[in-house]
């Protein structure tokens, strides 16, 4: 879960550096490592590697309504992404041609979805214990949301980071199969996010939430 979170982070940042940069090399640059990096996450853990850039990109396209990048740069990281999967793909089904039906029914499909999968949990189980896991900047979350009252709106990363944040663990917390670690890629955002409220927070001079806090 580690390794996945570093390559998810990774893709989901550069994705967003493509769509913020102006340049057409670097932004195919950004394109290609954020298909680098998805590559990796797939290696790494599967489908779900996939899922959470996915989820996070599209996210932001439909936010945004820039339904044009689907078509004119989401290919660029799909097709380096599958280029670096595909000699391993290749390898694991000459070797074991079982494999893939397995991989894809058993380790994805009736883990995500059947009554009988590996750590079944309710779909509220991830956030009765976010505070646990957040913890200790749990307490800080109040005076971070203050902050980020006001200064989301006009600040795309921090919209791209809400998404980030959200759409991966309403997407976790649907899975019938959960475990703490799975919401792992989340927290990169999440952090971003409180650090930008709290500097907020702290800018306009207010003190009796993180006094509570405190």
């Amino acid at each position: 879960d580690p390794l996945l979170s570093l390559f998810t982070t990774a893709a989901v940042a550069t994705w967003f550096l493509a769509l913020q940069e102006r340049k057409r090399s670097r932004r195919v640059g950004y394109l290609v490592a954020c298909g680098v990096a998805c590559g990796g996450a797939f290696l790494v853990k599967g489908f779900v590697g996939w899922a959470v850039p996915a989820l996070v990109a599209l996210g932001y396209v439909v936010a945004e309504r820039r339904w044009r990048v689907l078509v004119s740069l989401a290919w660029i990281p799909i097709g380096v992404a599958i280029v670096v999967v595909a000699p391993w793909a290749v390898l694991i089904h000459l070797q074991e041609p079982d494999f893939w039906r397995y991989f894809i029914w058993v380790e994805h499909i009736n883990r995500f979805a059947s009554d009988t999968a590996q750590h079944t949990r309710a779909p509220w189980f991830f956030l009765t214990l976010l505070p646990l896991l957040g913890w200790p900047w749990t307490v800080t979350w109040p005076a971070a949301w203050i902050g980020l009252r006001r200064t989301l709106r006009g600040r795309p990363f921090l919209v791209y980071a809400a998404l980030w944040a959200l759409l991966p663990f309403v997407f976790f917390s649907i899975s019938r199969g959960k475990l703490l670690t799975y919401i792992l890629p989340c927290f990169p955002a999440l952090s971003i996010l409180v650090a930008a409220g709290l500097s907020e927070y702290f800018a306009s001079a207010r003190q009796r939430a993180m006094g509570v806090a405190m």
